[in-house]
C-alpha cells in the first residue's frame, strides 16, 4: 500500500478533521490516528483539509478494511526481484535479523574462503597479446616489491586502490556499448561493477589496517591517475586484453596476500582483531582477526581471477541479438556476397563510395558559407570539420552502399565487358583501372573548382 492510499484510509478512518465542528470520533478512529497527532494534539487543519473525507465513520471503516485486505493480498503473492537492481523487495539480514547494508557483491553466496579457491591456478599466455599482458605485470611487481618490501598493510592498500579501477572503468564503457548498440551486455556490466565495489571494500578495510605515509598516498594519487587513464585507453583498444591484465594482476595478489598470511602465522606481523567493517561485510565471527580478513580477502581476488581470465577467454561475453549485432551480420554478410561478384563489385563500391564523398564534401562546403558567412577554403578547421562529416556519412550509409553494390554488380560486370572489347583492352582489369581512374579525377575535379572557387576571397 502506498503512503498516499495508508493516508487516505486512516483519515477515513477518523471522519477527517471538521473545520468547524467539534465533533468526537469513535475510540477506534482515535487509536488509528494516534501516529497523526503531535503531544495529544491534532495536526493543524491544512495537512487534514487536503485529504479530507466527507464519508461516514462506518463507511470508511469497511473501505479501510478492505484496503488493508487487499494489501495483505499482495503482499502474499511472488515478487520477482529485478536482476538490473531496479527494484529489491527482499533486504538481506544477518542471523540476529538486523538490516545487512552491503547491497552488491555477497562474497559467501560465490565461495568459501578457504575451501572452494585454488590458489595455484595461472593461466598460461598463449597468444601475443596474453603474452604482453603478462609481461606487463610482472614489469610492475618488480619496483612495488623495491619499494614495499615485507610491508604488506601498505602494499594492500596500494594494491586495491588500483585493483579497484578495471571493474569501473569496464562496466561504464560496456555500459556505453549497451546504449549505443541497443542491446543487452549479458549481465557483465553489473558482474564487473560489483568487482569494482568488492575492491573498494578491500581499501576500506586496509585503511583501519594500515597506517601510509604522506609519500605513499601520494603515490597512490598518482599510480591511480595513470592506470586509470592506461586501462581506460586498453579498454578501447582490445576488452580482452584489459580483462587479460586484470587476472594476472589477481594472480599477483594472491601471491601477495598469500606472502601476508606466512608473515603473520610466522608473528613477524601482529594479528590484530580485525576491523568492524570487514565483520560487517564479509560476516565474520566477533573474534576475527587480520587473518581471517586476508584469507577472505584473498578468496575474492581468486574469484575476480577467474571472472576476468574467462571474459579474456570469451570471443563475446554479451549475447547475440541487438540492433547492432544484426547489423554487423548483415553487412558481413552483403560484403562477402559482393567478394563473390568480384571486380565489378568492388568498383559498384567505389562508386557509391565517390558519390557518398562528393555529395557529403559539396554539401558541407556550401552549407558552411551559408550558415557562417566565412570562407571555408580560407579556414582549415572549417576543411577538417568537412572531412570528419564525409567521415561519419560514409560510415552511416556503409550497409546501404553494400547493398546497392551487391544489387549493382551484374551491370557493372557487363559494362566492364563492354568497355574491353569496345577499346580492345587485354582484361577487364585495365577497363576496371580506366573507370577508376576517371572517376577519381571527375571528384578530385569537383573538389578543386569548389577550393579554387573560394580561394584568395
Amino acid at each position: 500500500m502506498s503512503s498516499r492510499m495508508a493516508g487516505s484510509a486512516i483519515l477515513r478512518h477518523v471522519g477527517g478533521v471538521r473545520l468547524f465542528t467539534a465533533s468526537a470520533t469513535s475510540p477506534a478512529a482515535a487509536a488509528a490516528a494516534r501516529p497523526f497527532l503531535a503531544g495529544g494534539e491534532a495536526v493543524p487543519g491544512v495537512w487534514g483539509l487536503r485529504l479530507m473525507s466527507t464519508s461516514s465513520v462506518a463507511s470508511t471503516e469497511a473501505a479501510a478494511k478492505a484496503e488493508a485486505k487487499k494489501a495483505d493480498a499482495e503482499k502474499e503473492e511472488v515478487v520477482v526481484n529485478s536482476y538490473w537492481g531496479i527494484e529489491q523487495s527482499k533486504k538481506l539480514v544477518r542471523e540476529d535479523g538486523t538490516e545487512w547494508k552491503w547491497s552488491c557483491f555477497r562474497p559467501w553466496e560465490t565461495y568459501t574462503a578457504d575451501t572452494s579457491i585454488d590458489l595455484t591456478k595461472h593461466h598460461v599466455p598463449k597468444t601475443l597479446l596474453d603474452k604482453i599482458a603478462y609481461w606487463t605485470v610482472k614489469s610492475l611487481r618488480f619496483p612495488t616489491d623495491i619499494f614495499f618490501q615485507r610491508r604488506y598493510g601498505c602494499r594492500a592498500m596500494m594494491l586495491e586502490t588500483v585493483a579497484a579501477v578495471p571493474g569501473m572503468v569496464g562496466g561504464m564503457l560496456l555500459h556505453l556499448r549497451s546504449l549505443r548498440r541497443f542491446e543487452q551486455s549479458g549481465g557483465w556490466i553489473r558482474t564487473l561493477l560489483e568487482e569494482a565495489e568488492n575492491e573498494r571494500m578491500h581499501l576500506m578495510t586496509f585503511m583501519e589496517v594500515a597506517n601510509p605515509k604522506w609519500y605513499e598516498r601520494a603515490l597512490v594519487i598518482t599510480v591511480q591517475g595513470v592506470f586509470f587513464n592506461a586501462y581506460f585507453l586498453g579498454y578501447l583498444l582490445s576488452p580482452k586484453f584489459a580483462h587479460r591484465v586484470v587476472g594476472y594482476l589477481e594472480e599477483e595478489a594472491i601471491h601477495s596476500y598469500t606472502e601476508f598470511l606466512k608473515d603473520l602465522e610466522a608473528g613477524k606481523i601482529d594479528n590484530v582483531p580485525a576491523p568492524a567493517i570487514a565483520i560487517d561485510y564479509w560476516r565474520l565471527p566477533a573474534n576475527a582477526t587480520l587473518k581471517d580478513v586476508v584469507t577472505v580477502v584473498r578468496a575474492d581476488e581468486a574469484h575476480h581471477r577467474d571472472v576476468n581470465h574467462f571474459a579474456s577467454d570469451e570471443p563475446e561475453p554479451q549475447p547475440k541479438g541487438g540492433f547492432w549485432a544484426r547489423w554487423m551480420a548483415e553487412s558481413a554478410e552483403m560484403r562477402a556476397k559482393v567478394a563473390k561478384l568480384g571486380l565489378a563489385a568492388v568498383l559498384a563500391y567505389g562508386l557509391f563510395d565517390a558519390v557518398t564523398y562528393t555529395t557529403f564534401f559539396v554539401l558541407a562546403f556550401l552549407g558552411y558559407e551559408k550558415s557562417t558567412g566565412k570562407n571555408p577554403a580560407a579556414n582549415l578547421k572549417a576543411l577538417l570539420g568537412i572531412v570528419i562529416l564525409m567521415w561519419t556519412g560514409n560510415n552511416v550509409t556503409r550497409p546501404f552502399r553494400v547493398a546497392g553494390a551487391a544489387a549493382l554488380a551484374p551491370a557493372i560486370d557487363k559494362g566492364l565487358k563492354g568497355i574491353q572489347e569496345k577499346l580492345n583492352l587485354p582484361s577487364q582489369m585495365y577497363a576496371f583501372a580506366l573507370v577508376v581512374g576517371s572517376g577519381a579525377a571527375v571528384c578530385f575535379t569537383i573538389f578543386g573548382c569548389l577550393i579554387l572557387s573560394k580561394w584568395g576571397k
